[in-house]
């Protein structure tokens, strides 16, 4: 009962992904939160960390709930707003394009990223963030190359 309990923590942000309206948009503004405070989590080891606690916990979570990809879920998002970051830099230009170009393409989930979700459990929940989070990545730092 009690790693229920952590796991739905760690899943859903700190409780983030409760919030009313638009659970995506708090758990992507939980990690921006946290990365202006704490920039040294721009790193390619705890990105991975928390990418691989991503895959595990929503899949538990969705083993747990039933739910395939419950929108209180939102490691995702908190992992692929790392990714952006990590590719692009923080800088207040790139803290407000990344948020708003990754939450665009987390919504509208264009190219194929909409495809990726067709895969079970938390590879489904996990891949269209990450690829959202490494085209908004590059789609910045080819901006600031201009």
């Amino acid at each position: 009962m009690i790693f229920k309990k952590i796991n739905r923590f760690i899943a859903t942000g700190a409780y983030s992904g409760y919030l009313p309206k638009a659970p995506g948009t708090w758990g992507s503004l939980l990690a921006l939160i946290l990365i202006i405070i704490w920039p040294i989590l721009l790193n390619w080891q705890f990105v991975f960390l928390i990418t691989i606690l991503g895959f595990i916990s929503s899949e538990l979570d969705g083993q747990s709930t039933g739910i395939k990809d419950d929108s209180k879920v939102v490691i995702d998002e908190i992992a692929g707003m790392l990714i952006v970051f990590t590719i692009s830099g923080l800088t207040y230009f790139t803290i407000i394009l990344g948020f708003i170009i990754f939450r665009i393409l987390d919504i509208k989930k264009p190219f194929f990223i909409n495809s990726v979700q067709k895969f079970s459990g938390g590879i489904g929940v996990m891949l269209d963030d990450i690829l959202a989070g490494i085209i908004a990545g590059v789609i910045i730092k080819i901006i600031l190359m201009i």
